[in-house]
């Protein structure tokens, strides 16, 4: 008679984790779908660009990392991030340009 009692309250605990795994996994699937889509529209947005105007975008945006960003001024390391997070989308940005991006993207934190 134990178990009679028993089996409603964890299969509702069954059903209640099922349902937070099934909207995690939800969650998680809708945020990466939306991460990609913004990617590939930057990315789309770049490579549309006329070649002098992409070149000089890129060369805008190397010019940044490589100075006010090199500087290593904390006010600016969102800023910086979201440069290198872009620069990598050209088709310009070759392995030292990868390595320089690199360098700017966000390091875990104690």
């Amino acid at each position: 008679m134990n178990e009679a009692v028993q089996s409603p309250v964890l299969s509702a605990r069954r059903s209640r984790g099922l349902a937070l795994l099934l909207a995690t996994i939800t969650a998680l699937a809708i945020m990466s779908a939306v991460s990609w889509w913004r990617y590939v529209s930057e990315r789309d947005a770049i490579s549309g660009l006329p070649d002098k105007e992409r070149t000089a975008f890129y060369e805008r945006t190397l010019h940044t990392l490589q100075t006010a960003c090199a500087k290593g001024n904390e006010g600016l390391a969102e800023y910086c991030e979201r440069q290198a997070d872009l620069i990598v989308q050209f088709p310009e940005c070759d392995q030292a340009c990868q390595k320089l991006a690199q360098s700017h993207k966000a390091r875990p934190t104690r």
